[in-house]
């Protein structure tokens, strides 16, 4: 990454960057970061080294991170601490976007909080998390922040004790994948401060890169530069993109797959006296257009059809009605001959039968569902898969392998396990929440056939 002058790189068991080197002689930084075998980010220790004609002199910044209580150490070669930090001017310290980001000021309020109690200040602890923000230890000043319904950090302010008026500490304006404007307001960045927390509430780093737990994430290009630990459940797509590339109703999560920020919605009735407390759930309702290749089908049998197919769905907690429209890009094909296919057994031993009905899975605005001779029950299995449910033995179903999911609706015939061969008319939770998400994002992934 020669744009960053980021030289090396070097990533732990978790592929995770362990040491990256910053700079060309005679300036340079190296960062070291150690995590926990659950990949949390335990310390990071920041070494700049600056080579002159006096000799070479070096500034060290140790971050500790303790369940949200954050520490900052500094040292330098002379045995001073920040005053020495100008020895090496490095871009780092505005996170290699200088147009972007101001040095985050430093206020020390020199009025104790209590007089009796003497020294109680740690100079090392630099802030800690609280519901509406964070504490700053240094400034002994609460934080309170304003933040878009993604996380992110819009406004931090707080009261300054010394004047008893408002103060905004940072203010921060993104562009959709995360890249501060420049220098449009007051946005802050410096060595253990919690004005380095932004975008969706991650650690902006000195690389400019945002510390996602699994990955790190570069808002200048929209991606991570860390290969994707779901890579195999997320294989339709590419493997270093950033919330799946949605970045106005979903959040990432840890660096690994995108939320949705506002899953299906339902109506709630509540009624409250003295004596009962009662909840009641409509399910959220959902309308599929689809252009229906009936062939020698009348107009009558499909409708009948698209009924007990809208039942198999609504029967068990999602609401689906289906409306015929010759000019939808969502397909049902009625004509669909049937195909041959091998079977492997979990026993090595193979079988050949008919495959019934195939479609896209996650793909619910483009497919095309393939049902021979429009059988209501292949019909609905193919339309839970472009809905995102997979088949139960798949690592991602949601839903055990096991005898008691046998009458699964998305088991069948094909279940590599000799004893779990069937076809089934239940769906559970997990499986109509995927559904859920998938329809509500109205997601136009690449297809990936399932059978």
């Amino acid at each position: 990454m020669m744009d960053k002058q980021i030289t090396g790189i070097s990533y732990n068991f978790l592929s995770l960057p362990d040491v990256l080197n910053i700079g060309l002689d005679p300036i340079t930084s190296q960062i070291k970061t150690n995590y926990r075998a659950d990949g949390v980010k335990l310390r990071k220790e920041n070494l700049k080294t600056s080579v002159g004609i006096a000799g070479t002199a070096w500034t060290k910044e140790i971050t500790d991170y303790l369940d949200g209580f954050q520490y900052l150490n500094k040292t330098s070669s002379d045995g001073g601490a920040s005053e020495m930090f100008s020895v090496a001017p490095m871009d780092t310290k505005r996170a290699l976007e200088m147009q972007a980001f101001s040095l985050a000021p430093i206020d020390f309020d020199p009025i104790p909080v209590d007089p009796i109690v003497q020294n109680p200040h740690n100079p090392e602890l630099q802030f800690f998390p609280t519901a509406e923000g964070f504490y700053d230890y240094q400034r002994k000043m609460y934080i309170y922040q304003y933040k878009d319904h993604l996380g992110n950090a819009r406004v931090s302010y707080g009261m300054n004790r010394s004047t008893g008026s408002i103060e905004i500490t940072d203010s921060n304006d993104y562009y959709p994948f995360g890249m501060n404007h420049l220098k449009t307001g007051n946005a802050y960045f410096g060595a253990g401060r919690y004005q380095n927390y932004k975008y969706q509430e991650q650690e902006l780093q000195e690389t400019g890169f945002y510390s996602f737990k699994w990955r790190n994430y570069m808002p200048d290009v929209g991606r991570f530069f860390n290969i994707d630990p779901l890579s195999e459940k997320y294989a339709y797509q590419s493997h270093y993109n950033f919330s799946e590339n949605r970045v106005i109703d979903a959040r990432e999560l840890e660096g690994l797959e995108a939320k949705l920020i506002k899953d299906a919605e339902v109506n709630l009735q509540v009624s409250n006296n003295p004596f009962k407390l009662s909840v009641e759930y409509t399910p959220a309702k959902y309308e599929l257009k689809t252009n229906v290749i009936q062939g020698a089908f009348s107009n009558l049998d499909v409708q009948q059809k698209l009924s007990t197919v809208e039942n198999n769905f609504k029967s068990k907690g999602f609401d689906l009605t289906i409306i015929q429209d010759s000019n939808a890009t969502y397909n049902i094909d009625m004509t669909f001959p049937g195909q041959s296919v091998t079977i492997v057994n979990d026993n090595g031993t193979t079988r050949t039968g008919t495959v019934l009905g195939d479609a896209p899975l996650g793909n619910p605005t483009t497919a095309t569902v393939n049902a021979k001779n429009g059988d209501t029950d292949t019909i609905t299995h193919e339309i839970a898969h472009t809905f995102g449910a997979e088949h139960i033995w798949e690592p991602n179903s949601g839903v055990e392998n096991t005898p008691a999911n046998i009458n699964n609706r998305m088991n069948s015939y094909e279940n590599p396990t000799s004893s779990m061969k069937g076809l089934g008319t239940e769906f559970n939770k997990n499986q109509i929440q995927k559904m859920e998400e998938t329809v509500k994002a109205n997601s136009f992934r690449l297809p990936q056939n399932k059978k």
